[in-house]
C-alpha cells in the first residue's frame, strides 16, 4: 500500500512537471506566432521583439530572423557582427536559409570582407540541402572559378540539379549553355527546351532569349509570331534589349514589313528603360523621317545625347551630320573630331 502512494505521488509530480512545462511553452509558441507573422508582415520592430527571445531559446528560424534583421537593419540597428553570431547559429542547425545567407556575405562581402572560398563552402552546403537558389549560384562560381576551381561542366551540373529542383534562374543558365557550348555539347534544341522552362515561369531573361532563338530559328522551327510575343512578353516586363528587338522587327532589320509607329513606341519604352541603342536608332529616325516628320534638330538632339555617354555609332551618326551639314552648319573639323572618337570608342 505504501509502495503504490509512493507510485501516485511520483505519477502526480509528473503530471505536474509536464503541466507547467506546457504553460511555460505556450507564450513562447504564442510569441513566435506573432513575431513570425510580423516579420512576414513587414513589422520588423515587433518581429524582432517578438523573435528574439525564442532565437535565444534555440529555435533555428527565429535565429536566422533576428540575424537577417541584424544584417539588414530592420527593426533593430544593422550590427553585421551580430547578425554573422545569430545566422552561424542558425546554419549549425542546418538551417538552408541561413546556410545560404553566410555564402552571400562571404562571397559579396556585405559587412565583412569577401572571401570568396568561405563563400562556395556555405553555398555548397545549402546546395546539397536542397536549396535552389544555392545550387545555381554554385554554378555561377564554378563557370568563373570564383572561390572555386573553374569547372564548366559542375556548372551546368548544378545548373540542372537547380532546374530540376523548379529554379527558373537555373533553367535559364542551363539553356544558356547549351546555346553556347559551354561545359555541355552545343545543343539549340536543348536550349529552346530549358528556355521555354524558364519563360512559362515568366523569367523575362529567359523570355527574350528563346524569343532570339524562335527568330533565327536556332533549334526549332523559325516563327516570327512567337518571337514578338515572347519579346512583348519580356518587354512589357520592362525589358530593355526586348524592347529594342520589336523596335528593330517593326523597322523592317529583319526583312519583315515595317512599321514605323509600332517601332517608335519600343524604341521609346527601351530609352526610357536607358538603352543607348534605342535612343541612337530614334535619332536616326528623325533623321531620315522614317514614320515620323523629318526633323534634324532632334536627330542631332539624340545622337549628340548618347555620343556623350560615349556611343559610338552616335558619334559616328555626328561625324555624318557635320560632314554633309545636316540641321548643322557644314564642319568638317567637327566632323573629324567625333569621328576620331568614334574610332577610339570602338566604333
Amino acid at each position: 500500500m505504501i509502495r503504490l502512494t509512493s507510485i501516485r505521488r511520483l505519477a502526480v509530480k509528473a503530471s505536474l512537471v509536464l503541466l507547467f512545462a506546457c504553460i511555460a511553452a505556450a507564450p513562447a509558441a504564442a510569441n513566435k506566432k506573432t513575431g513570425d507573422s510580423a516579420f512576414e508582415m513587414g513589422l520588423y520592430e515587433k518581429a524582432f521583439s517578438e523573435l528574439l527571445p525564442i532565437a535565444q531559446g534555440g529555435d533555428r528560424r527565429s535565429q536566422y530572423r533576428v540575424g537577417w534583421m541584424y544584417l539588414k537593419g530592420k527593426g533593430t540597428a544593422k550590427d553585421t557582427a551580430k547578425a554573422l553570431l545569430w545566422l552561424t547559429k542558425s546554419a549549425e542547425q542546418q538551417y538552408t536559409g541561413a546556410v545560404a545567407e553566410l555564402g552571400d556575405i562571404y562571397l559579396h562581402g556585405r559587412g565583412v570582407k569577401a572571401d570568396p572560398v568561405q563563400g562556395a563552402k556555405w553555398l555548397r552546403i545549402a546546395a546539397d540541402a536542397g536549396r535552389s537558389s544555392a545550387m545555381y549560384e554554385l554554378g555561377d562560381l564554378y563557370i568563373k572559378g570564383k572561390g572555386v576551381e573553374k569547372d564548366e561542366k559542375q556548372a551546368a551540373d548544378w545548373y540542372r540539379k537547380s532546374a530540376e529542383n523548379g529554379s527558373s534562374a537555373g533553367a535559364q543558365r542551363l539553356a544558356h549553355l547549351y546555346r553556347r557550348g559551354i561545359g555541355v555539347t552545343r545543343d539549340y534544341a536543348e536550349a529552346v527546351k530549358w528556355f521555354t522552362v524558364a519563360a512559362d515561369k515568366g523569367n523575362k531573361n529567359a523570355e527574350y532569349d528563346l524569343a532570339k532563338l524562335y527568330l533565327k530559328g536556332r533549334g526549332t522551327t523559325r516563327d516570327l509570331a512567337k518571337a514578338i510575343a515572347l519579346f512583348e512578353r519580356a518587354g512589357n516586363d520592362g525589358h530593355r534589349d526586348a524592347q529594342v528587338s520589336l523596335g528593330e522587327i517593326y523597322s523592317g532589320d529583319n526583312g519583315e514589313p515595317k512599321n514605323y509607329p509600332k517601332a517608335l513606341t519600343w524604341f521609346q519604352k527601351a530609352e526610357a528603360e536607358g538603352s543607348k541603342t534605342a535612343a541612337y536608332r530614334i535619332g536616326i529616325m528623325y533623321r531620315d523621317g522614317l514614320g515620323v516628320k523629318q526633323d534634324y534638330g532632334k536627330a542631332m538632339s539624340q545622337f549628340r545625347k548618347m555620343a556623350d555617354k560615349g556611343h559610338a555609332r552616335s558619334m559616328r551618326a555626328l561625324a555624318e551630320m557635320y560632314a554633309q551639314g545636316l540641321g548643322v552648319k557644314k564642319n568638317a573639323a567637327e566632323a573629324k573630331r567625333w569621328s576620331d572618337l568614334a574610332v577610339k570608342s570602338g566604333g
